[in-house]
């Protein structure tokens, strides 16, 4: 036993598999920048930021790029998904989020140099991430799902986090049936 086993692509997974899949990234994140840990901090970022927006876009019946260039993700929704103009419309956002992708295309493999101001980077991660993650609950009818997290990570993830709130997060595995699977009993 090896303790991983792969199974067969599905070229269409459901939308909350893809949400959670970035809630996730965004929670190990915020832990890998309180920990100080550079690379995965950024590569955990822009995963958080792409599967979201990949989670919306799923969600809405559009068709998904296979390709991590978070601003024309945006741009690929944003005429059914407002939130997703609005965060094209502030240039700090589309900047930071220019700077994500480059990290995760260079940056993983030590092809780019980089500088990072961690606080923030973590303020504008937190910021994005919230706003991403609002719109695909408020879609589902779920504005106030919690995020399950066991309780010694809730430390790192709300330290200074101007965004989240304890409130949001439970140790309660559980929590994850706040939000619907569309298509799939639970």
């Amino acid at each position: 036993m090896i303790g991983l086993n792969v199974g067969a692509p599905n070229p269409n997974p459901a939308p909350t598999m893809v949400f959670w899949i970035g809630e996730e990234c965004y929670l190990l994140a915020r832990v890998a920048i309180r920990a100080g840990m550079t690379a995965p901090s950024v590569l955990l970022a822009e995963q958080a930021v792409e599967m979201l927006i990949k989670a919306q876009l799923r969600l809405e019946n559009i068709q998904v790029p296979k390709h991590h260039r978070l601003t024309q993700l945006l741009a690929t929704g944003q005429g059914q998904i407002a939130t997703f103009g609005a965060i094209l419309a502030d240039a700090t956002k589309v900047a930071y989020l220019d700077q994500l992708e480059a990290a995760y295309n260079l940056m993983r493999f030590g092809e780019a140099g980089y500088q990072i101001s961690f606080l923030p980077f973590r303020d504008r991660l937190d910021e994005i991430a919230f706003i991403l993650r609002l719109a695909y609950l408020n879609r589902v009818g779920s504005p106030n799902a919690r995020v399950y997290l066991i309780e010694p990570l809730h430390e790192p993830v709300l330290w200074e986090n101007a965004w989240f709130t304890a409130a949001m997060l439970s140790g309660d595995s559980a929590v994850r049936f706040e939000v619907p699977y569309p298509g799939i009993p639970i």
